[in-house]
């Protein structure tokens, strides 16, 4: 996961798809670690979330190509 937006967003501004995969981006990460570490922070531990990360650290980072994988085509309002 790149980005915090899937936990960010509002319950209120996400329909049934996105409250499941709220859920379990919250259960993933609290698998992986301390969960209210990252609550207190506002979701932006740059190491968890490298969208977050700022400009001038990400001028000092090596060129990389980094590639994923997403299931999005899986999703229903992706027809």
């Amino acid at each position: 996961m790149v980005s915090n937006a899937p936990i960010l967003t509002p319950d209120s501004e996400l329909d049934e798809e996105g409250l499941v995969m709220k859920g379990f981006t919250k259960a993933m990460y609290e698998a992986l670690g301390d969960y209210a570490a990252l609550e207190a922070g506002n979701f932006t531990d740059k190491w968890m979330f490298p969208m977050c990360i700022d400009d001038d650290l990400c001028k000092k980072c090596p060129p990389a190509v980094i590639i994923t994988g997403e299931f999005d085509d899986c999703k229903t309002g992706a027809f």
